[in-house]
């Protein structure tokens, strides 16, 4: 809609003004709405309208999980974070991750 266009672009703005030496900016490869499911994730569609030869594109990964992954993980948990996730948190190990 009109209105998350126009915020995109307020917001874009606002970073690219303010930045004094460097701006990073990121966006999530996969997203979830209210309604939780999974979507793919673009960069703002205002990037696009920059010079390339006043930024540099780095991706941190290179691939994605396998399609599924994450909804049958969501269905086991129920969709609610326990105490023992909490706890799983604590002892991050890479290999954990989905991806």
């Amino acid at each position: 809609d009109s209105q998350s266009l126009d915020e995109e672009l307020r917001l874009m703005y606002v970073a690219l003004t303010r930045a004094k030496n460097l701006l990073y900016i990121s966006y999530p490869i996969v997203s979830r709405q209210r309604s939780y499911d999974d979507y793919m994730s673009n960069p703002s569609r205002f990037l696009q309208k920059l010079p390339e030869d006043l930024y540099e594109r780095i991706r941190l990964i290179e691939e994605l999980r396998p399609p599924g992954k994450l909804s049958a993980q969501k269905k086991q948990l129920g969709g609610k974070k326990s105490a023992s996730q909490s706890e799983e948190t604590d002892n991050f190990n890479r290999d954990d991750l989905p991806f």
